[in-house]
């Protein structure tokens, strides 16, 4: 069952598993659990629907320290912010921004008859929203 995940910004917790899923990563890590230098491409984060004409995606950035952090939250130690580019200093055009990780928990050993992903989400702007679904 592949599940699809929509969020403006995700931070998973490390603790908040049990055993690990295979595929369920943080924003702005390696593909080794790592925190990613800001600027580089977040390779299991996709930005899906770009409201700015300049940052279209489908490749999301780690953003770059400086402002806007803070007055953002602080990066890591387990995650970075990540967006449709690295200089968030001057932001991206207003509007909806619609990021995509994709892993499956059908391959897990053993099976997991119920699986539950912990964490805290938080993002820069107003709205939120994620769902779970089979892309059948």
């Amino acid at each position: 069952m592949l599940l699809r995940v929509f969020l403006a910004g995700m931070l998973v917790g490390s603790g908040a598993l049990t055993a690990p899923v295979p595929g369920l990563f943080n924003t702005g890590v390696g593909n080794d659990g790592t925190l990613l230098p800001g600027g580089a491409i977040d390779p299991h984060w996709r930005l899906v629907a770009s409201a700015d004409a300049a940052a279209p995606g489908p490749q999301t950035r780690v953003v770059r320290e400086g402002y806007p952090i803070p007055p953002w939250l602080a990066n890591g130690p387990e995650s970075k912010w990540i967006a449709p580019q690295a200089d968030q200093s001057r932001g991206n055009a207003p509007g909806d921004y619609t990021y995509q990780l994709v892993f499956d928990l059908g391959d897990t050993n053993p099976p997991r008859p119920c699986s539950r992903a912990g964490g805290r989400r938080t993002m820069a702007a107003s709205r939120c929203a994620s769902t779970g679904r089979s892309p059948g």
